[in-house]
């Protein structure tokens, strides 16, 4: 999970999952942009998905989170 500070771009995060995460083995990373009140699971095929609201599902995990609970 990565949560984007205001000095950082999204550019960066999504850079470092490509870059550094999914090369090393992980199966998915959890964007979470505080400011535009969204949560973005990155893949390493390049998909994002994204939510604002409602239930956040992990396609690989099958993990499940309410959004608003997670950016209140």
């Amino acid at each position: 999970v990565e949560v984007l500070s205001p000095k950082q771009g999204v550019t960066d995060l999504t850079d470092k999952a490509f870059k550094i995460y999914f090369p090393a083995g992980v199966k998915t990373v959890w964007l979470v942009v505080p400011m535009l009140h969204i949560c973005q699971i990155l893949l390493p095929d390049g998909r994002q998905l994204t939510w604002s609201d409602g239930t956040l599902k992990d396609p690989v995990t099958q993990m499940e989170l309410d959004v608003d609970h997670l950016l209140r």
